[in-house]
């Protein structure tokens, strides 16, 4: 496996590492668990520092948190902290698809076990203009990491850029957030009452998705968005020469132009170029690239541009909460 993704189970296409488990609709949860590789718990127990005068004593409210599996130690945790362990997640997604809601399409870890995940399909798509479809998805993570929130996310994938997994933050950029730290015990029911909003959220999206479609803008106009994000201290003048440009910005240009599904000179073409060239082109390697685009700066970038490009639709489309 990529250093970044530590284990993983997948339905149908192969990712694109070649590597994990295939589940099915027949598999048990455990068994779904055990594909994974997530057939382990997340336990506290009390550290210890070592007395002045010889022997040992509990350091108050600090705890190890590790992996009962191997003991691997992923980080030191108070005494109210709550872990989410990985059987819930998936027992979570296993009760809508015992009823149609989802399909589970990927599960797994990363970061060596202090990130899990679940990524399910659900029966809802839309066209974002002709030939341009677009299915919604649910995404679920928990940080097995001190600093870092549970969260549910609604999320809208084109299947023109759908690659298994590198899909989990979209490939629209169109996100619903649902948080909870790790103070008090996850609230599996109120992240039930996000899956219930998913639909309607989806809906907006589509909307967002059409405005987007409309929304014209010519090679300046798109680089001045890029540099509001990218590239602040990119003027007007100075954005007309592409000498310029930062090398990111002349990477989500070509993207923009040449990825697969352009849409050059749209509200719509902006976004996804911008999200296939952090899917697909940015950083070192693709552990780099995946990281930044599921949980470090891309993704932010990626909600922000979404964000000032529905401004200049003037539609007031917001997400369900």
């Amino acid at each position: 496996m990529p250093d970044f993704v530590e284990t993983m189970a997948y339905r149908g296409e192969v990712p694109w590492h070649g590597l994990g488990e295939v589940i099915n609709d027949d598999m048990t949860t455990k068994e779904k668990i055990v594909a994974a590789q997530l057939d382990w718990n997340v336990v506290k127990t009390p550290m210890f520092m070592k007395s002045l005068t010889g022997g040992f004593r509990a350091v108050p409210n600090k705890n190890a948190l590790i992996r009962d599996s191997d003991e691997k130690y992923f980080s030191t945790v108070s005494d109210n902290w709550n872990p989410v362990q990985n059987l819930a997640i998936v027992e979570f997604f296993d009760r809508y698809s015992k009823s149609g809601g989802v399909t589970l399409e990927t599960l797994g870890s990363l970061k060596g076990g202090r990130v899990v995940w679940a990524l399910a399909k659900l029966n809802h798509s839309f066209a974002a203009s002709t030939g341009d479809n677009v299915n919604g998805y649910l995404f679920f993570a928990t940080f097995h990491e001190v600093g870092y929130s549970t969260f549910l996310k609604t999320t809208a994938v084109r299947v023109v850029c759908w690659n298994t997994f590198q899909a989990a933050l979209g490939s629209s950029g169109l996100i619903n957030h649902a948080k909870q730290n790790h103070m008090s015990a996850f609230d599996f029911e109120k992240a039930a009452e996000n899956v219930e909003r998913a639909h309607e959220n989806l809906t907006v999206m589509e909307k967002q998705a059409h405005a987007l479609v409309d929304l014209k803008l010519s090679t300046p106009d798109t680089v001045m968005q890029l540099a509001q994000v990218m590239q602040p201290e990119l003027t007007v003048d100075l954005a007309a020469d592409p000498d310029n440009w930062s090398k990111q910005v002349q990477q989500v240009m070509e993207s923009i132009a040449c990825a697969p599904g352009a849409m050059p000179n749209t509200g719509w073409g902006v976004l996804q170029g911008f999200t296939h060239w952090s899917n697909h082109v940015a950083g070192n390697s693709p552990d780099a690239r995946l990281q930044k685009a599921w949980l470090g700066v891309n993704d932010k970038l990626s909600q922000q541009l979404n964000t000032n490009l529905l401004k200049l639709t003037d539609k007031d489309l917001v997400l369900a909460t």
